[in-house]
């Protein structure tokens, strides 16, 4: 029985993923409808290869052979997309994968979700500033469905700020708006200044509000840079005062 087990598993293992696999085919179509089911499939696959796929999409870098296999162009070298093995040479007859403007939008919000989900608290974290400053509405029901299972209070933090500023940037009632403002205006950073400057153009309500937001993100900014100034003004004392100690005691 041992032995038979040992012969099966190597090819149990280079079983291929079908969900992947169907994925890289729609990519490989010169259908751009095909392409966007192919990058929608690949996202949810759970696969650990769809980052590195749909990012080399992303930067043009996805190239479809002769063959329809997908390769990626990492500088001068190839890899294979569905295993990222190093391929020994380059291979003929590269193609770059179909898109146009709607298929980048879909690549965006794919990697936007993956990157919203992943198990990496320090790429959910960059994800979420991303959003907020891109705003994109797209990437909203991926948003609210990271933020019904995310654990972390910070990284919630940031995605409820991230919503907000999707909100604010779209055609949601003054209620929502006032509360999206109310939650940014809490993040009360430089990023968050920008958010509302960029957004002022609201109902008077709203605008309002945005106008007493950044009055008071300024007034946070401006005394954190005085407290900034009075600690490198005391550093710079100590220094100073610990080098002339130094040459009293020389000399």
């Amino acid at each position: 029985v041992a032995v038979v087990m040992a012969g099966l598993m190597p090819a149990q293992a280079q079983t291929p993923n079908p969900s992947i696999d169907d994925a890289l085919v729609l990519l490989a179509s010169q259908s751009f409808s095909d392409v966007e089911s192919g990058i929608d499939k690949l996202a949810s696959s759970g696969s650990d290869r769809a980052e590195a796929i749909l990012r080399a999409m992303s930067e043009d870098r996805l190239l479809v052979a002769p063959d329809k296999s997908l390769v990626i162009k990492n500088g001068d070298h190839f890899v294979a997309a569905a295993t990222g093995k190093a391929l020994d040479a380059k291979p003929d007859g590269l193609k770059a994968v179909r898109v146009n403007n709607k298929v980048r939008r879909t690549t965006s919000t794919a990697l936007g979700t993956i990157t919203l989900m992943s198990p990496d608290r320090a790429q959910r974290m960059r994800a979420a500033d991303s959003v907020f400053k891109s705003r994109d509405a797209e990437v909203l029901p991926n948003l609210e469905k990271a933020m019904a299972v995310e654990k972390d209070p910070q990284i919630l933090a940031r995605f409820a700020q991230a919503r907000a500023a999707i909100v604010l940037d779209g055609n949601a009632p003054d209620a929502e708006k006032l509360a999206a403002v109310a939650v940014i205006a809490d993040r009360g950073d430089e990023d968050a200044r920008a958010v509302l400057a960029d957004l002022q153009k609201q109902s008077p309500a709203v605008s309002a509000a945005i106008t007493k937001a950044l009055s008071s993100i300024d007034d946070h900014l401006a005394f954190w840079h005085a407290v900034q100034s009075v600690y490198y003004g005391i550093s710079l004392g100590s220094v100073l005062l610990l080098a002339a100690i130094g040459l009293a005691i020389t000399f």
